[in-house]
């Protein structure tokens, strides 16, 4: 068998020869394949499989290959004129001349016909009307007429076997419809929630269709439906309604409620319903202002009376949905879309045998004349044509022919990945359409999967598909291990797929992220990941010599090893005490109780004023402050999904890693949804979501994604519906609110991204710990090296450590900016995933740059602070944290007591004296000390010798999101795990902000072997110093001080020091 690089194409160096003269081609190019002209005539005469796997593919002329098996399977295939013909006909028998003496030659027979494999991911009916596939036997020759006497003349040839044609294709139309079908059978509430599902069918619709107007309407009346239910909750919670108008009040809400939970929902096919349900919102606006120590208006009793009666006759079209009748309106009309495909597919396909020869004429005298000879058969499998819909339903795997070639889908994920890795927002995007494309093709794949998973033993009968990769694999011999490729491509292709929905890079770090371990500290690392790449390189080098049988099988070995050992650095990184998990979920456990404090105090600020809020917007308010409470941040507006299927978190359970430790189900996204632009979306889509038990603060379930833009535009809209005197504190609460909620979600949605990533790093070390199985000493001696996948295979080892020291170098370059205050080093333009002398000259570049960061650091002289017995930076907290210093909280988690706070700085705050900002006159500020300290604040006195001593304990965090000050004043903004000091101080004696000295210190960790004076940036083992200006958590808790009393706490200071640089001039 010719190795995996033996060429015979003009432009192309992916080519496996297999077994029965099998020739597969793959390709990933933009340019992509045109036919017939990229082959050599010698390829279509001497293959009898020829298999082409290419994401675009192009037809400029009829390919004509009699007898032959040729397979086209690609994203889009295009027609250069409009039309073309690929024919696989026997060539019809040859009729045989007369003979004057003896009797007739036998005519030829016709040869059989052979088979066309077609699959388009996105066709559509220009594609289908011009391609024409004709697999037709051939027929068969006449047989030879004779002049002699008493003979026969010649029997005509037998007719050739038709051959077959399989046609898969999937288009827009056919999505559309799927996604209607799913949305169909929903509640109303649920199926406006799904919308977005609906999303190609919308713009396959003619503008005169009523479901996009119908949606509207839908939307428009859910929202003034809740914020009638919250209106009515609001009068009888303030005032004291007649007993006539209670039982009405009762009634309707009770009618209310069970229209929303309702299947067919209400009838909205006019407006009455919807200005009926807002009238009563408005009737119950004016009996609150008018009510008068809690009773109300007889004139504004009885007009909300005939407000509730006119509202409930309304509901009385309840078997009538709109929606639904929409909904089936839009798949009658792209029926006949869809329908067209498929008649021009079928009309389009020819499959005929061959027809038997005539018999030879006898012209002697006594002689006879033969005999029409049979005619060719059809195949069972003669003709099928059948549209795929990518969406993982079972009867995909009837489809018997392997359309997804396993190295081809690998070959579109490496490209994906280099977009990925390359990070600019194009790239991003670029990279998100082929994830996208990768997870619909393979969606059978998931379905295998799941069925494989469901039963303790494998389904007794193979579908179709799986028979068709143990062709390829078994018989044909031009792949290895198909299901496990598969497996990879499909989790690595959904996985980085959520990590840009979500807005993190490929190693699950948002922009912001950074190590604060030097670059120094991961040269050795990327040394040591270059040298094991250069060394599978050679690897892989040599299986593509001529001489295949001199295949190193230890180095397969070692190749495995290393991706062993890869993958258990990757789930240590992960897991580890500074891993993300472990930092998103401390995120996520402090801010979550923060989240529902700040809701909490809120909301009887937004009852006050919600009558008048509502009239403004027409929306609940409440429902507002829900939404935005489940807001996390996303990248950018140009994320959106764009092949027709979204990526979304899947509902897991718990993943457990190696050392048994578990992921927090609460802590997981089962629906991830874009906020929009406008706060009736943002109401709509929090009022819609699957799960209604889910609360807007729990960290887990539902979650909207909006950018920084839209999420300032949504907080400014609804702040324009608030009075700025009556509402300041509201406005003041919703600023809070907004710090608060943002970066729990954004934590949440970290969490899952590590998740997502510890998955894939799980499977690489099962992985890796078969093929180490596979490639040892007895499997070695029955390895046959003669196969070209053992080169395939070495490619995707080549390819993840390639994929491995990329992250490293990721990471560095991350470490770079957060210590020189720069941007990240940028990479080049993409293209495959790096060779290892590409990445020695990328690593030369990172060299450069943490040169430049190390020079800069030197330039600058640092002024360290406080010096000896001076006080450092003093910030004295206000009154409002003071107090809540003095309250009691129980941890969630520990259910242990405590008192806490949290403080956030931003560069220039001032402190409750006011007057001059802190560090003011001060860039680049880093730490090496912080503390707090509690005036007034007591324990109870432990003997040491012969003085009693009252040392309160303090716990001081810094949250991780942070901003540093360049020199010329620039904001950099960085994110990094939680840094944890702990502050003991003799509180004795400790009564003014003079008393808050060093000599009352009696624990601290001073921050040493950062670099604040403390070694150089340089030094592998030297740890990047924090700044100021970040979220601070204090707490003081029971169990660390005995006797803990706060009541006395008048006053509390935190004190920083650490060193700056003096700012340029500006």
């Amino acid at each position: 068998m010719a190795p995996l690089n033996q060429m015979e194409t003009k432009h192309f160096d992916n080519g496996v020869t297999g077994k029965d003269s099998t020739y597969v081609l793959l390709d990933v190019s933009d340019r992509g394949i045109e036919l017939p002209g990229d082959f050599d005539q010698a390829m279509y005469t001497t293959k009898q499989n020829l298999l082409i796997y290419a994401e675009n593919i192009t037809l400029t002329g009829d390919i004509q290959l009699p007898g032959k098996n040729i397979g086209l399977f690609c994203s889009s295939l295009s027609l250069a004129n409009g039309k073309a013909t690929v024919d696989v006909s026997g060539v019809p028998g040859v009729g045989v001349a007369a003979v004057p003496s003896g009797p007739g030659t036998p005519g030829e027979r016709g040869q059989d016909a052979g088979s066309i494999w077609i699959y388009i991911q996105n066709s559509n009916l220009k594609v289908a009307s011009g391609l024409r596939l004709l697999a037709n036997g051939g027929d068969g020759g006449k047989g030879g007429d004779t002049s002699a006497v008493d003979v026969v003349a010649g029997n005509g040839g037998s007719g050739g076997n038709a051959g077959s044609i399989m046609w898969l294709w999937g288009s827009r139309e056919g999505s559309a419809l799927a996604q209607l079908s799913r949305v169909l059978p929903l509640g109303w509430v649920a199926a406006l929630g799904q919308s977005a599902e609906l999303a190609t069918a919308l713009d396959l619709l003619s503008p005169s269709s009523p479901l996009g107007d119908v949606l509207s309407r839908y939307s428009e009346y859910i929202n003034a439906a809740t914020a009638c239910q919250s209106s009515l909750k609001l009068l009888l919670g303030k005032t004291a309604p007649s007993a006539p108008l209670r039982l009405a009040v009762d009634g309707f809400a009770r009618g209310l409620s069970t229209l929303l939970s309702s299947q067919k929902g209400p009838d909205l096919r006019n407006d009455v319903l919807c200005r009926n349900t807002k009238a009563v919102t408005d009737a119950v606006k004016e009996c609150l202002d008018n009510q008068s120590m809690g009773f109300i208006a007889s004139d504004d009793e009885e007009s909300l009376l005939l407000r509730l009666e006119d509202a409930r006759t309304a509901w009385s079209g309840d078997d009538k949905s709109a929606l639904r009748a929409a909904i089936s309106e839009a798949a009658f009309a792209i029926q006949p879309l869809r329908q067209a495909i498929v008649t021009a597919v079928s009309g389009n396909c020819l499959v005929m045998p061959g027809t038997g020869g005539l018999g030879g004429v006898a012209l002697g005298q006594g002689s006879n004349n033969g005999v029409r000879s049979p005619h060719g058969v059809n195949r069972d499998d003669s003709l099928a044509c059948k549209e795929l819909v990518f969406d993982g339903r079972s009867d995909d795997l009837d489809v018997p022919v392997a359309f997804a070639f396993p190295e081809q889908c690998q070959m579109l994920l490496n490209k994906a990945n280099a977009l990925f890795f390359q990070s600019t927002p194009e790239s991003r995007q670029n990279a998100l359409v082929l994830y996208q494309r990768l997870s619909r093709r393979l969606s059978f794949w998931r379905t295998i999967r799941e069925t494989q998973r469901g039963s303790d033993t494998p389904p007794p009968v193979e579908s179709n598909i799986e028979k068709s990769y143990n062709n390829l694999e078994y018989r044909l011999q031009v792949t290895i291990s198909a299901y496990d490729q598969l497996e990879d491509v499909y989790s690595q292709a959904a996985s980085f797929g959520k990590q840009i929905l979500s807005g993190n890079d490929m190693f699950g770090h948002d922009p912001s992220w950074v190590p604060r371990l030097s670059a120094e500290y991961y040269k050795a690392e990327i040394d040591g990941f270059i040298d094991a790449l250069a060394s599978i390189e050679a690897s892989y080098d040599q299986a593509l010599e001529e001489s295949a049988a001199k295949v190193d099988i230890a180095a397969l070995k070692k190749a495995a090893d290393s991706g062993f050992a890869q993958a258990q650095y990757r789930v240590k990184l992960l897991t580890g005490d500074n891993g993300p998990l472990l930092s998103s979920a401390y995120t996520i456990s402090h801010y979550t109780p923060l989240l529902r404090t700040k809701i909490g105090k809120i909301q009887p600020l937004l009852e006050a004023l919600q009558a008048d809020i509502h009239a403004k917007l027409n929306i609940d308010p409440k429902a507002i402050i829900s939404a935005l409470s489940t807001i996390a941040m996303a990248p950018s507006k140009g994320l959106a999904v764009v092949e027709g299927a979204g990526l979304v978190f899947d509902a897991l359970t718990t993943v457990k890693d190696n050392t048994g430790a578990t992921v927090d189900k609460n802590y997981v996204i089962s629906e991830l949804k874009q906020a929009g632009s406008d706060l009736s979306q943002i109401a709509v889509s929090f009022s819609t979501r699957a799960d209604q038990t889910i609360q807007a603060d729990d960290p887990g379930g539902f979650k909207l994604l909006a950018t920084a833009d839209q999420i300032e535009d949504l907080y400014k809209k609804f702040q324009g519906s608030i009075d700025p005197i009556d509402g300041k504190d509201l406005i003041r609460g919703l600023k809070e609110l907004r710090d608060v909620a943002t970066t729990r979600n954004n934590a949440v949605i970290s969490y899952n991204s590590a998740i997502e990533l510890l998955q894939q790093a799980l499977a690489d070390v099962e992985h890796f710990e078969k093929k180490q199985k596979a490639y040892g000493d007895k499997a070695a001696k029955e390895l046959n090296p003669h196969l070209p996948s053992i080169t395939l295979w070495l490619r995707r080892t080549r390819d993840n450590f390639a994929l491995e020291t990329m992250r490293l170098m990721n990471f560095a370059s991350r470490a770079i900016a957060y210590w020189g205050l720069s941007s990240p080093t940028e990479f080049s333009a993409p293209g495959p995933l790096k060779e290892s002398q590409s990445l020695l000259l990328a690593k030369e570049s990172l060299d450069m740059a943490a040169e430049t960061a190390i020079s800069n650091f030197a330039g600058s002289t640092p002024t360290h602070f406080p010096a000896p017995d001076i006080q450092g930076f003093m910030y004295q907290l206000d009154q409002d944290t003071v107090d809540t210093l003095k309250t009691q909280n129980k941890s969630a988690i520990t259910h242990d007591t405590y008192y806490g706070v949290t403080v956030k700085l931003e560069p220039g705050a001032k402190d409750n004296n006011g007057g001059i900002a802190l560090f003011a006159g001060c860039a680049n500020v880093r730490l090496d000390r912080v503390r707090l300290w509690l005036l007034g604040a007591s324990v109870k006195p432990k003997q040491s010798g012969r003085t009693p001593r009252r040392p309160i304990h303090v716990v001081i965090t810094q949250l991780g999101s942070e901003v540093v000050e360049s020199e010329d004043r620039k904001a950099f903004h960085f994110k990094h795990s939680p840094v944890t000091m702990p502050f003991t101080f003799e509180s004795d004696g400790v009564t003014s902000i003079g008393d808050c000295r060093e000599n009352k210190v009696t624990e601290t960790l001073l921050l040493a072997n950062y670099y604040v004076g403390q070694g150089k940036p340089s030094d592998a083992n030297v740890i990047a110093a924090i700044g100021p200006w970040s979220t601070w958590v204090f707490e003081v808790r029971d169990s660390e001080n005995d006797g803990l009393d706060m009541t006395g706490l008048t006053d509390a200071y935190i004190e920083f020091g650490g060193c700056y640089t003096t700012p340029r001039e500006t």
